[in-house]
């Protein structure tokens, strides 16, 4: 029940009283599971990613070491929380800019994942997928699109979810790049898959969204607005009829901007300024007078 109430008021963003009740539930699990225990474990992590979350990265630090150092003879019992802390870790040293910590840790995470899981299994995959990541953060392009095509190569099911979010952000990846096209092959990859799989999704499954985003970025790469733009609406319808859309909001903001940016592209400043004001009003309702 506490820490059900830490979570409450973190959903919130209360941090403050969502941490009383994480570090109540800490003392309480010491006293009677003890500090080596799996409870007490949680809430260490608990109250990690509390502090990671108003990107007090240096007080999350102390919590994921600690479980770090609890749990460092590992087993299957402890292997989910060691890992959720490394990539605290991770997070916590990437947001802070500093790639070369958070690559050392990227290391022992993929070190685990394929001892523990296998070199097939999706935490091996998305564990490259992090490392490609943080060395383009770094602009090491060449480690970057090393493991990007590493993850795809080694994926085991490919007419599956995971196989389609690794070729979205390589999509993304050659897209950063202005690699049109190898941006347009990996894009064509993504967009079969996603035709083949599609029914078994939830009309309101992420997946939707996420190959119109890619479509768009394309076109908006490519300089073809007019397809750019029926895909920017396309975002937006996808958005608006999602049952969570009071949660997208600051997502939605963002696609208004890209459809603002389009109109204006295609010299329609009406609409553009229409789109504009609206991604405005949205993002000075969520974080106040600078939006």
């Amino acid at each position: 029940v506490i820490d059900i109430l830490g979570m409450r008021f973190g959903n919130q963003l209360k941090f403050k009283e969502s941490q009383e009740f994480y570090n109540e539930s800490l003392e309480l699990k010491k006293q009677y599971f003890g500090e080596s225990s799996i409870e007490y474990t949680k809430s260490l992590i608990n109250l990690g990613i509390s502090y990671s979350q108003q990107s007090d990265y240096s007080k999350s630090r102390f919590f994921f070491e600690k479980v770090l150092s609890i749990n460092k003879n590992l087993n299957f019992e402890n292997i989910d929380n060691y890992t959720i802390a490394l990539k605290g870790l991770i997070t916590g040293y990437s947001f802070e800019g500093r790639y070369d910590l958070s690559e050392k840790y990227l290391h022992e995470l993929i070190k685990i994942n394929k001892l523990f899981f296998g070199e097939k299994s999706l935490e091996h995959l998305n564990s490259l997928v992090l490392l490609a990541e943080n060395y383009l953060n770094k602009g090491d392009l060449n480690n970057a699109e090393k493991f990007f095509q590493q993850s795809n190569t080694e994926i085991e099911n490919f007419n599956s979810r995971e196989h389609l979010n690794i070729l979205n952000r390589i999509v993304d990846f050659y897209l950063e790049l202005n690699n049109n096209d190898k941006a347009y092959y990996y894009l064509t990859k993504s967009d079969a898959l996603y035709q083949r799989i599609k029914s078994s999704y939830d009309k309101n499954d992420i997946s939707h969204y996420m190959i119109a985003r890619s479509w768009l970025g394309y076109y908006m790469s490519i300089g073809d607005y007019k397809k750019a733009l029926d895909m920017a609406i396309k975002k937006i319808e996808l958005t608006r009829q999602n049952p969570l859309f009071s949660s997208l909001k600051y997502s939605y903001s963002k696609d208004l901007s890209d459809l603002g940016l389009i109109y204006k592209y295609r010299g329609d400043y009406i609409n553009s300024e229409k789109n504009y004001l609206l991604a405005y009003e949205i993002r000075k309702d969520k974080i106040g007078q600078n939006p």
